[in-house]
């Protein structure tokens, strides 16, 4: 979720221009992972080019990187929706391709209708509905929303019931999922009001608003970047052990959290020791 004022400033360019730098990182130290998985799959060697080319637009070369490409479509759609519609068409517009891209979830309350028949043909070309178009908009739309209007009173009178009603809905619809499961399970429509009163409520309340967390929010880009690499070694190193895949599970969860949090430990205190001799050089200079 993103303030609807970063889009009216210059400071778009720079936040946008970070984002890529960050991602083109991450893909290149994740380019090995991506070769070794696309030459395990029954295709063709000489197409590796163009499926790093599409990974690296559309799904990420590892499987987390996905969102990175999204966010940056889905905050260029609501760009245009909120400068040139203004927020209400924007609300529909998002809204209307989140619902579509839900059909992947409710795949099986949909069988054999227009609308699966049409979810069958895009998913040959695009593989999943979880992407910039169709899941990321209404979220960063939500952003701008909470920012512009956020002393209406359909944000600040009964913040804690909004909270208890859209987390019922969730439990139920997350119900109606689990029972009828559908081809994937990335979008609940209980999950938008969920996201928007959960966030208007966390941003509203005093708890915590004296403590410290930069280092968290820190820690917390690592460990997505990072746990990938360890559930991978994991597993890899666990492949011939006599073990159930629900053990195997538990040890590969713990493993990748401990790992992660020292690796991410060790790169932060690098960084701040990097950052101290660059300062002190240019006292000294």
């Amino acid at each position: 979720m993103l303030k609807s004022s970063l889009a009216k400033k210059k400071s778009m360019r720079t936040y946008v221009s970070r984002i890529l730098k960050q991602y083109i990182f991450w893909s290149i130290l994740y380019l090995p992972y991506a070769l070794i998985y696309f030459w395990s799959l029954p295709v063709e060697k000489y197409y590796a080019p163009l499926a790093l080319i599409a990974g690296f637009l559309y799904i990420g070369l590892c499987y987390q990187l996905w969102y990175i490409p999204a966010f940056l479509l889905g905050l260029w759609i609501v760009h245009h929706l909120y400068k040139k519609l203004g927020p209400k068409w924007a609300v529909v517009v998002s809204l209307l391709l989140y619902l579509l891209g839900s059909i992947e979830t409710y795949y099986t309350y949909f069988a054999n209708t227009w609308a699966t028949h049409l979810y069958d043909d895009y998913s040959r070309i695009f593989f999943s509905t979880r992407n910039g178009l169709f899941y990321v908009p209404i979220f960063i739309l939500f952003g701008y929303l909470l920012y512009d209007y956020w002393n209406s009173n359909f944000f600040k009178k009964d913040v804690g019931k909004k909270i208890l009603l859209a987390s019922i809905l969730l439990a139920l619809d997350g119900w109606l999922v689990f029972v009828n499961q559908g081809i994937d399970k990335n979008f609940f429509l209980a999950l938008l009001p969920f996201s928007l009163f959960l966030v208007n409520g966390v941003l509203r309340t005093e708890i915590g608003k004296k403590w410290n967390l930069y280092h968290l929010k820190e820690l917390s880009v690592l460990y997505f970047f990072l746990h990938p690499i360890f559930i991978e070694s994991s597993f890899y190193l666990l492949r011939e052990t006599n073990v159930s895949k629900w053990h195997k599970g538990q040890i590969v969860f713990v493993l990748t959290i401990v790992l992660t949090h020292l690796t991410s430990e060790i790169i932060l205190k690098f960084r701040k020791s990097v950052f101290a001799r660059q300062k002190n050089r240019n006292k000294t200079v």
